[in-house]
């Protein structure tokens, strides 16, 4: 099995190729395959970067920040995708590069989730022609590994198709790194806005409710990318700029130290496909103000907490203010490990699902896509559709 996983050109904290990323990378070379990451760094961190162990290609920026991928990513894989059996490409900005050498390699493997950026909108973003190229290389793909029922099923809208093609193996957390991360000493209570790179964690919002919490709190920003000097101009006109610490790119011990520290954790990006921040948050038992989405629902009904409260995204700063004073009183259960899958297991049944592909298995297992039943529709059970791959210890 010779796998090349084209990273997304966006990654949430650490500089580098992303832990999900890594992870499955790690799985292909534990299964006995040979992997390739293809990964896009900016030029300024890519020095820097840390390839933890792997086979790492590193491609150079080129066009504009959100098509990085299209030129050299595509250039590669036309002169080399023959060496290939699979290509996992992650996130749609990571589609137009894949189309050009389509049927140069083997099997095309799609996950949604990873770039950090709303997806209902792709027919919209973007202009010609990369709407077409995304939307043809997601059609070509032969099989899509999401991680909720919500994003299968957004795939499923969006090219009914490719329904049968959908599995969802649910994302790994590393609860033990997060249970052996040491907290910050803190004279104030921590608020943690857990954003994406390219400024998509509505932080403005954790700032603008500032004022109302009093001089007890601070902010803690992580991921503000593009969106830094808007939120330090939204601090400053507030006047809580010294109560709110703005962090791009951290590592994932320093996330996982911030989570520890905090009382209270802010997901508020609608961007936020994945659900992770809810589940690492719960795994410390860190009550979460989250935006009230499809995957955020079901992380909710897996943590099941009353220290969970969702949102809508169009709540005022003012109601924030009051949910972080009243869920900062609460603590929450600590997650079970069992509950949700480690990294390696995820990555695991990731890897799995190649095999049986490669091995055209997985048409016999095909499933047909179904909508979410969601708490409104009075639907208790589990959701029909694609199945979810629960880890085992």
């Amino acid at each position: 099995m010779k796998v090349a996983l084209v990273a997304p050109p966006y990654h949430s904290h650490e500089v580098g190729v992303g832990r999900s990323v890594r992870e499955l990378a790690h799985g292909v070379s534990r299964a006995g395959g040979r992997v390739e990451v293809l990964a896009h760094l900016p030029e300024a961190v890519r020095a820097s970067a840390a390839d933890h162990g792997l086979r790492v290609r590193h491609f150079r920026a080129s066009g504009s920040a959100g098509y990085a991928t299209s030129h050299a990513i595509w250039s590669h894989l036309r002169r080399s995708g023959d060496a290939y059996d699979l290509v996992h490409a992650h996130g749609y900005l990571t589609l137009p590069a894949v189309l050009a050498a389509r049927g140069l390699f083997g099997r095309l493997v799609f996950s949604p989730r990873h770039d950090g950026v709303p997806r209902s909108r792709l027919g919209q973003r973007g202009v010609s022609p990369y709407r077409q190229l995304g939307r043809t290389a997601l059609a070509s793909a032969d099989l899509v590994v999401c991680s909720t029922h919500g994003e299968a099923a957004e795939i499923g809208r969006l090219i009914p198709a490719l329904a049968p093609r959908v599995r969802i193996v649910s994302n790994g957390i590393d609860a033990a790194a997060i249970a052996a991360a040491r907290p910050f000493t803190a004279k104030r209570r921590v608020i943690v806005s857990v954003g994406r790179a390219d400024g998509g964690g509505r932080a403005d919002r954790a700032i603008s409710a500032l004022p109302a919490l009093g001089d007890g709190y601070e902010l803690v920003v992580i991921g503000s990318g593009g969106a830094r000097r808007r939120l330090q101009a939204c601090a400053r006109d507030l006047l809580v700029s010294d109560r709110v610490r703005i962090l791009d790119r951290v590592s994932e011990g320093l996330l996982h130290s911030w989570l520890r520290t905090a009382s209270v954790v802010l997901a508020l990006s609608p961007a936020d496909a994945d659900g992770v921040t809810m589940m690492e948050a719960a795994c410390v038992g860190v009550p979460v103000i989250a935006t009230d989405t499809q995957a955020h629902r079901e992380v909710a009904q897996l943590i099941d907490d009353a220290a969970v409260r969702l949102l809508s995204s169009r709540t005022s700063p003012l109601v924030i203010a009051d949910e972080i004073a009243r869920t900062a009183e609460m603590r929450m259960s600590p997650l079970s490990a069992l509950a949700v899958p480690s990294l390696s297991d995820a990555a695991d049944q990731t890897v799995s699902l190649y095999s049986a592909l490669l091995d055209d298995r997985l048409g016999s297992h095909a499933t047909s896509l179904a909508a979410t039943p969601t708490k409104d529709q009075g639907s208790d059970s589990e959701p029909s559709g694609p199945r979810l791959l629960r880890g085992t210890r």
